[in-house]
């Protein structure tokens, strides 16, 4: 759960995933040959049907250096695609070599389509490649399915190592990032309460435990784009966090915001998270073991002042409400009652 980046130094910052996306490495910039365009359109055509989103190098601009955005990029997707041609330079050749050396040692799910013509350098012959003919896109549905396919795999694995939470964590993060279900990453926070880690994992795992965020219910008022606005603003997203992960441009988020604003009739940015606060619909519970002066055990919620720093709890899980989880502690034989910083309506005394 270590991740180097290419100045060999451990990748501790925060990375949005991008479940069901793929990297394309290829050429991007001066004049693209007519085999290189049409697979570009073929593979576009052929990720819209699996329902995968695709990026390249160009997808975003960051200001930053150019390789820590190839390796951040790389890190956040769970697989990738290189496009290779006998007409493209050596130098863009080095380049998507270079890349998917990265995806390689990210541990992703890489294939490369190449034309007819070109021959493979020596140091990548095993590398898999498909040749852009005939048997081109039964090969690369082949791939794709059988990339989605690992979802299973991933989680039964973690499922098996459990007495390894550290490989368990990781394996769910592997299906998360295939297919987007939050579930696998509710059930490594499950395991993540239940253990101790080391400084490295826990900030591996907080950084994970970021992309989930808490689902918001339905709200009839808003239309189905709005609706996943509200659920990355309710997830603490900027508008260009907002913007990255939705491929869109930063103006059409402000827009949706606006709108979101006059239909939720929000006075401001406080008052729409207030709003939208009373629509979450699950949210992290622990309750602490250690009873307070008056002899309660307080119940805490994820993002509590309090819930990071209890180093005797027990964890109670996911609750749709603050009176679900007091209750849930109260059947387990604890004097239960809400803090009352974090969940201030079910605080009694």
């Amino acid at each position: 759960m270590i991740f180097y980046n290419h100045d060999r130094e451990v990748m501790s910052e925060f990375v949005r995933y991008k479940p069901r996306t793929c990297f394309i490495m290829t050429q991007l910039g001066g004049e693209l040959s007519d085999e290189v365009k049409l697979i570009r359109s073929s593979l576009s055509t052929i990720l819209n049907k699996h329902e995968v989103k695709s990026i390249d190098a160009n997808s975003y601009v960051t200001g930053k250096d150019f390789l820590s955005k190839i390796w951040k990029m790389i890190h956040a997707v769970p697989f990738g695609i290189a496009i290779v041609s006998e007409d493209m330079k050596l130098t863009t050749v080095s380049n998507i070599f270079y890349e998917i050396g990265v995806m390689n040692a990210l541990g992703k799910e890489t294939i490369v389509v190449k034309t007819p013509g070109f021959k493979i350098p020596s140091d990548f012959v095993r590398t898999e490649y498909v040749e852009f003919n005939g048997d081109f896109e039964k090969r690369i549905d082949n791939f794709i399915n059988t990339t989605l396919d690992l979802v299973n795999h991933y989680d039964d694995m973690a499922d098996l190592l459990e007495e390894n939470p550290n490989l368990s964590i990781d394996y769910w993060r592997r299906a998360f990032m295939i297919c987007g279900d939050p579930k696998f990453i509710r059930k490594a926070e499950g395991i993540y309460d239940e253990n101790k880690f080391d400084t490295q994992s826990r900030l591996f795992c907080k950084s994970l435990f970021k992309n989930k965020g808490e689902a918001i219910q339905r709200i009839p008022e808003l239309t189905e784009r709005e609706q996943e606005i509200v659920d990355l603003i309710s997830d603490g997203l900027s508008a260009s966090e907002i913007a990255e992960m939705k491929y869109i441009s930063i103006r059409t988020v402000e827009n949706h915001r606006h709108n979101i604003h006059k239909k939720l009739k929000a006075k401001n940015s406080i008052d729409l998270i207030n709003k939208l606060n009373k629509h979450k619909v699950m949210a992290y519970y622990r309750v602490n073991k250690n009873k307070q002066a008056n002899g309660d055990n307080e119940v805490h919620k994820r993002g509590c002042t309090y819930y990071d720093g209890l180093t005797n709890y027990e964890a109670l899980g996911d609750h749709d409400t603050c009176s679900s989880a007091v209750n849930d502690a109260k059947n387990r034989g604890y004097q239960a009652d809400g803090c009352a910083i974090c969940i201030p309506s079910c605080h009694t005394s």
